[in-house]
């Protein structure tokens, strides 16, 4: 989850094996429906400041092996941020850019 000092919350999730294995891939526009059922049903139980608005979904898990998480399986934000920043920060931008 990211957005600190941003208006709301966005994320990056990574889908699980098992989804995975009901579309196509990554790119199959029904693993995005599928993820915002799940977050839009996650999100009726929270706070309005703590809703994800908006995600993307990883193009890889986070392994240690990648370096987007330690070797006691803490993920490393900073190590996210440099390959997911840009579209973090792009999905606010087209929340500012719709009418």
């Amino acid at each position: 989850v990211y957005g600190d000092r941003r208006p709301y919350l966005v994320a990056v999730i990574v889908p699980s094996k098992e989804l995975l294995a009901h579309v196509k891939g990554l790119d199959d526009p029904e693993l995005g429906k599928k993820i915002g059922v799940v977050v839009a049903r996650v999100n009726q139980g929270l706070a309005n400041i703590e809703r994800v608005r908006r995600f993307i979904i990883a193009t890889e898990p986070f392994t240690t092996e990648n370096a987007q998480m330690t070797p006691t399986l803490k993920i490393r934000r900073h190590a996210i941020r440099e390959v997911y920043g840009k579209a973090l920060e792009g999905l606010y931008e087209k929340a500012s850019n719709t009418p």
